[in-house]
C-alpha cells in the first residue's frame, strides 16, 4: 500500500477512535462536578478537536477510485451539514449538550470537507 494510503488508513482510524472515545467520556464523566467536571468537558473538547483534524486529514487524502476527484468529502458535507443543524437545534428543547457539541463538530467537519471537495473538483488538470 502506498503512504497516502497508509496516511488515510491512520487519519480515518484515529478519528473513528477519538470521536468514540469523546463520547464514552462524555457519558462516564458528565456528572462530575468542580475541577474534574471542568477537566472532563476540557478533554472532551480536546478530542472532538483532535477527531475533526484527522477527519479533515482523512477526507483531503482520500483518492476516489472510479468516482470524479472530490465527489467523497462533497458527500459527506451534503450529509454532514444538514444533520449537524438538526442535532444543533435538537439541543434547544432537549438541553443534552452532547446533542450540540456532536452538531458543531458535524458542522466544522462538514465545512472542512467541503472545502476539500471544491480544492480536489477545482484543481483537476483536463488533457
Amino acid at each position: 500500500m502506498n503512504n497516502q494510503g497508509n496516511l488515510f488508513k491512520t487519519s480515518a482510524l484515529t478519528a473513528l477512535a477519538t470521536l468514540l472515545l469523546a463520547v464514552v467520556l462524555y457519558f462516564v464523566g458528565s456528572d462530575a462536578g468542580g475541577s474534574a467536571g471542568t477537566f472532563v468537558i476540557t478533554a472532551f473538547i480536546l478530542l472532538l478537536i483532535a477527531a475533526a483534524a484527522a477527519l479533515t486529514v482523512a477526507l483531503f487524502v482520500y483518492r476516489e477510485d472510479g468516482r470524479k476527484p472530490g465527489s467523497t468529502p462533497l458527500i459527506y458535507a451534503v450529509i454532514a451539514l444538514p444533520v449537524s443543524i438538526v442535532l444543533f437545534f435538537l439541543f434547544i428543547p432537549t438541553s443534552v449538550a452532547l446533542l450540540m457539541l456532536l452538531g458543531m463538530f458535524g458542522f466544522v467537519t462538514g465545512l472542512l470537507a467541503l472545502v476539500a471537495g471544491l480544492v480536489k473538483k477545482l484543481s483537476i488538470k483536463t488533457a
